[in-house]
């Protein structure tokens, strides 16, 4: 509900779309009045469902999408998630947007998902697919535009675990010799030491380190297609403690700082682009250490992975890594020392009699088989 002030005084109006599928807006004099209209409409969708599906008979694929689009995405979502939408939509959903929306079946449905997966098309975009065509009809059936939902019982599709890569500490320590006089040196041993996003890293501002305190606060990320962005994947802020090699790297930085601003620019002391950096010169940091090819997010899996083997808790690696959910950190659980050894502490049976498994001679070996031949 919208208030408007006229010169009338004030006005109250009410979005609904008509029986043509356009938006149309209802004013009242009261808000009393707007809200007993607006309760008559519930009703109506409640308590007659079929007068209401007539309604929306000429209400297609498009149409629906572009509605959702509206009240559910449009200025509520980040950038990069709006694309991303408008992207999966374009290349795959298209095909339905001349459909009815009442005429959409599940077998249809099943149908439209095998022909991705017989594309060629991974589990994991198929899924994001299948998210993305979920959503829109759950509005759907939510707003009564339809009376039974179609992709309801749509089952997503089995996604293969995948292992992360990361480097050994030997790999460690051949970038690190081998970049030690180049100019991405400082943000290879930044990111092994903290595990920061590229983004994270390429968006951090001065403004944001305490040397008193030896604390970083990570709170905002460079994106793509926004630039500077004021938080970060996750949307909460996280505080990371400074340890004596990123203390020395700040150090550097701040005494041969290229900007005011950041902490991290590029040689001519601009803002980097996360994408050309970790294409181009991480690229040339591998081929300088001969080592195996992975991204420059693997940094932030290696962090994570000598973090735990190193014995730190997995509670503190979320905390530092900026997960919201533990269940996103536990990959990393069993690089632990101590992990797998306490689980297989939970069962532990044995015999009565104590075996000698060594069996150096014929008394401990009949010993040792005594309980098996009372058994036999």
């Amino acid at each position: 509900m919208e208030k408007l002030k006229t010169k009338t005084g004030e006005h109250f109006r009410i979005k609904y779309y008509s029986t043509d599928n356009k938006p149309k807006y209802k004013t009242f004099t009261t808000k009393t009045h707007a809200n007993n209209w607006k309760k008559d409409m519930e009703s109506m969708k409640r308590n007659d469902p079929v007068k209401l599906m007539k309604l929306n008979q000429k209400l297609n694929f498009k149409n629906l999408f572009d509605r959702w689009f509206e009240a559910k995405i449009k200025n509520k979502r980040a950038v990069k998630t709006v694309y991303q939408y408008e992207t999966f939509y374009s290349k795959h959903l298209s095909k339905f947007e001349t459909r009815l929306i009442h005429t959409i079946t599940t077998f249809e449905i099943e149908k439209f998902v095998n022909t991705l997966i017989e594309s060629g098309l991974k589990p994991k975009s198929v899924n994001n697919v299948l998210i993305l065509f979920k959503q829109i009809f759950k509005y759907a059936f939510e707003e009564n535009l339809i009376l039974l939902n179609p992709i309801r019982k749509v089952a997503m599709i089995y996604e293969p675990e995948t292992d992360f890569k990361y480097l050994y500490a030997e790999e460690i320590r051949a970038v690190l010799n081998a970049n030690r006089f180049e100019n991405i040196y400082p943000m290879l041993a930044f990111v092994l030491n903290t595990g920061l996003r590229i983004g994270e890293i390429a968006g951090l501002c001065w403004d944001c380190i305490n040397f008193e305190k030896r604390q970083i606060l990570v709170k905002r990320s460079v994106s793509r297609m926004t630039g500077l962005q004021e938080y970060t994947k996750t949307k909460a802020i996280r505080y990371f403690p400074i340890n004596d090699e990123v203390l020395d790297v700040l150090r550097y930085q701040f005494k041969n700082q290229k900007s005011d601003k950041f902490v991290f620019t590029t040689t001519n002391g601009e803002v980097i682009k996360p994408d050309h950096f970790s294409s181009r010169q991480f690229k040339d940091a591998l081929d300088r250490a001969n080592i195996k090819r992975v991204r420059f997010h693997d940094l932030r899996h290696t962090f994570a992975s000598h973090y735990m083997m190193n014995g730190g808790n997995i509670y503190d690696l979320q905390k530092l890594l900026g997960h919201k959910d533990i269940t996103t950190t536990m990959k990393y659980a069993h690089l632990s020392p101590d992990h797998l050894l306490a689980a297989s502490k939970v069962v532990n049976f044995k015999s009565d009699i104590d075996p000698e498994f060594s069996f150096k001679n014929e008394s401990s070996y009949n010993l040792a088989t005594c309980a098996l031949k009372l058994v036999q």
